[in-house]
This record gives C-alpha cells, structure tokens and sequence, in this order.
C-alpha cells in the first residue's frame, strides 16, 4: 500500500488498469521499501494490486462499511472494545486467475467502471444479462437487492431482477 501510495504522489494518478508500465513502476517502489518496511516483495502481488488500484466493488465495500460502522458504536457505546490492531481484508480468490487484457479493463463511462477495471467489460456484462428472483426483502433481502443493484446485476440487456414481497411483486 505504500508503493502505491508513494506512486500517487509521484504519478499524481493510481496505477491504470492493466497498465503494465504502472505495475513495474510500482513494483520498483517496493523494492525501495525493502528493509525497511518490508523484508520481501511479492511481484505478482504487486502487480494485481496495482491493477485493481482503480478498482471498486460495492460488496467488499459494503463489508468494510458494515466494521468500520461496528467500530465507530462500540467506540462511542464504551460497551464493547474496538479492535486495537490493523484491520487486513482481501479476496484474492474473486479475481481472475488470469490477467485481463488492459482493453477489457478500461473504463466507458459507465457507473459500473470501478467493477470493470477488477473482473473486466465481459464480466460486466453476463452480470447485467443474468435474470434473478429474490423470495423476501427483510433485513437480508433488502441488503441483498442493494448489492444487485449496486453491481449492476440484471441491469443489462436481457437483465431483470424480481423479488416478492408480503403483498407483491417488484421488478427492478
């Protein structure tokens, strides 16, 4: 995280999405890094991370959303202790196994260009065809919905998403 850091402030810009010149760079300010702060630099590591820099996917953001949340009412409850320590969180296992071309990963103006520049233009788009029924909108259903509707799901053409309620049926 410090490299990509250090590659802000010196580029002004986050790593573009399967920018190769951008991994490099990056991985080369790691390497500063060595001794110092690290005792070993992980370059295909490095290089996802500096691909999937630019990247956003509103499910992981709602789970880091939902800890800090937790975080914050048990620093203000007093209740409960808050976690004293460095918090690390990756999914790893969601990305592609291999890399994307940089043409996949480019953004199209699109709201759902933070979700493309990690899984892709193609990805995104069998997620906007995909057709869904949800049973429920409670508490879990309506997080659910939120997150389709943030991902794009069934937003595509062909793509619906339809969910019962107590009384009817709803249709993004």
């Amino acid at each position: 995280m410090q490299a990509i850091d250090a590659f802000l402030a010196e580029q002004g810009r986050l790593p573009q999405p399967g920018n190769a010149d951008d991994g490099t760079r990056v991985i080369s300010l790691a390497e500063g890094l060595r001794g110092t702060v690290v005792d070993a630099v992980d370059e295909a590591l490095l290089r996802t991370l500096a691909s999937q820099a630019t990247g956003c996917v509103a499910p992981l953001d709602a789970v880091i959303g939902g800890i800090a949340a937790q975080e914050v009412m048990k620093a203000c409850s007093g209740k409960f202790s808050p976690i004293m320590q460095f918090l690390y969180f990756d999914s790893l296992e969601s990305l592609p196994t291999e890399p994307l071309p940089a043409a996949e990963l480019q953004p199209t103006g699109s709201r759902y260009d933070g979700q493309t520049s990690v899984f892709g233009r193609s990805f995104q788009d069998r997620l906007g065809s995909q057709r869904y029924f949800v049973v429920g909108a409670g508490a879990i259903g309506c997080e659910l919905l939120k997150n389709f509707a943030m991902m794009g799901l069934g937003a595509g053409k062909g793509g619906q998403v339809r969910w019962i309620g107590k009384t009817r049926i709803w249709s993004l």
